[in-house]
C-alpha cells in the first residue's frame, strides 16, 4: 500500500527536493548512535508511518538525530516525521521529538476560509463637560 503524503518543494544547498510530514509511531531504536558523513550522531530506528488518511506502513527504517532523541522519545509513542525525496537518492525518513507527542494538525484537518477584513466602526462623539466662562471667573 502506498502512503498518501503531501509533498512540498524545498530548496536545500541549491538542490530542489520534495518533503512531506507524517505521524509515526516509534517501534524500535538502536542502543548506540552512529555518525553520518557530517559527523552528526543519529540512531537507526524503525517507525510505523501514518498518512493523513489513516493508512499505515509498518516497520519502515528511519533515523533519529541524537539531539532529538535526547529530548525524550519513547517506544510506542507517536512523533512528527518527515520524508525527503531527492533525485537519484533513496528517501530519507526522519523522526523528531518535536514540541510534543501526538498527531500534528495539517491544513487538511480544517475547513479553512479567509475571513473578510473587519470594517472600522464609527465612534460616537464624546460629550464634553468643560467648564463654561472665562479664566477671570476662577477665584
Amino acid at each position: 500500500m502506498k502512503l498518501k503524503l503531501s509533498f512540498q518543494a524545498d530548496i536545500y544547498n541549491g538542490v530542489t527536493r520534495q518533503v512531506a510530514n507524517f505521524t509515526g509511531t516509534l517501534v524500535a531504536i538502536a542502543k548506540l548512535p552512529i555518525k553520518n558523513v557530517n559527523n552528526t550522531e543519529y540512531y537507526p530506528a524503525t517507525v510505523d508511518m501514518k498518512d493523513t488518511h489513516g493508512n499505515v506502513r509498518k516497520g519502515t527504517s528511519c533515523m533519529i538525530y541524537k539531539t532529538s532523541f535526547d529530548k525524550g522519545m519513547e517506544i510506542g509513542q507517536d512523533y512528527l516525521g518527515s520524508v525527503t525525496m531527492e533525485a537519484g537518492k533513496e528517501p530519507l525518513i526522519k523522526l523528531t521529538s518535536g514540541t510534543g507527542n501526538g498527531t500534528r494538525a495539517t491544513m487538511e484537518d480544517f475547513d479553512f476560509q479567509v475571513a473578510p477584513a473587519p470594517q472600522p466602526v464609527a465612534q460616537p462623539a464624546q460629550a464634553t463637560t468643560a467648564p463654561q466662562g472665562n479664566l477671570s471667573d476662577i477665584g
